[in-house]
Order: structure tokens, then sequence, then C-alpha cells
């Protein structure tokens, strides 16, 4: 049974609500169909460049790096989400 546009974004809306996540966890450019309201298991690499606010070659250095887990599926790359998610939730090390 396909869902309305309409009630997916009041599933999305909700969730935000019950997880007082900031909305850019829950990317708005997606279509409806696209959208989801639970945690993603992987995201390409335009999404998390979306999600994360980094640049793609920041990503593609991240991964390079060994800080940003990744699978291939065919020739296609996936950032693996709680790779992302441990990266920009760690407490961040100040040298001083």
């Amino acid at each position: 049974m396909a869902r309305s546009a309409r009630s997916i974004a009041s599933s999305v809306d909700s969730a935000k609500a019950r997880l007082g996540q900031p909305s850019h966890f829950f990317p708005e450019s997606l279509p409806p169909a696209q959208t989801v309201a639970h945690t993603p298991i992987s995201l390409t690499i335009e999404a998390t460049c979306r999600i994360s606010g980094l640049g793609r070659t920041s990503v593609w250095g991240l991964i390079k790096a060994g800080r940003l887990e990744t699978a291939r599926v065919g020739r296609r790359r996936l950032v693996l989400y709680r790779s992302l998610e441990r990266l920009l939730l760690a407490p961040h090390q100040d040298g001083g």
C-alpha cells in the first residue's frame, strides 16, 4: 500500500519532534518516496555532503584517511551512516 506524500511528511515531522533531532538529519530535498523517518544504514556521497555540510573533496579525503567507513555495491560507494555519526558527534580534542 503506497503512502501519500502528506502522510510521509507527517511521519517525518513527528519523528523530528520525538527524536529532537535538527532538521538537517532529515533531508528535505529528497523526493517524498525516498524520505524516511528512520536512520539510514548508508548514504551516497551526495547525501553525506548534504547532511554533514562537508564538501565532496572533504568527504573523499576522510574516506581516504580511513575516518569514514564505506561499502562498495557494484561501482557505487556508500558511506556507512554510523561512521558519519561517529565522526561528527565525537568529542573534538583541541590542541590547547
